[in-house]
């Protein structure tokens, strides 16, 4: 009747035999216990703030990035993307910065028109 994982939310289950729906089927009763699910709390990421890299600031990540990047012949193509990671990483969330992250808010009201507003107050 039900999955193993769900079976210890049932205390207790019987089989009514007096009640036939269909010749092959029996009514059947039980309890069932049902606990409250906690939401669980959702936090945005940091993120870093790359939509500032335009103008001067961008033409300072640049000069940061051409400062600090060597790339060395000896190094597998691996290391070198690692190397160029790292930099580009480190330069950018020193330049742009990064956002606090908080809560994550969804919000899906693309469709939250004025027209859908005033169907609802005309409601």
């Amino acid at each position: 009747m039900t999955t193993r994982e769900d079976l210890k939310m049932f205390l207790d289950c019987k089989v009514i035999a007096g009640e036939k729906v269909v010749r092959q089927h029996r009514l059947v009763c039980g309890v069932v216990k049902v606990r409250e699910c906690k939401k669980k709390r959702t936090r945005a990421e940091k993120r870093i703030r790359t939509w500032k890299l335009t103008g001067d600031v961008g033409r300072e990540f640049k000069d940061k990035v051409n400062r600090q990047h060597r790339i060395h012949k000896e190094q597998t193509a691996n290391d070198k993307w690692i190397d160029l990671k790292g930099v580009l990483l480190s330069t950018a969330e020193e330049v742009c910065g990064t956002s606090k992250g908080g809560k994550k808010i969804d919000k899906e009201t693309w469709w939250w028109s004025e027209e859908v507003q005033t169907s609802i107050k005309m409601k």
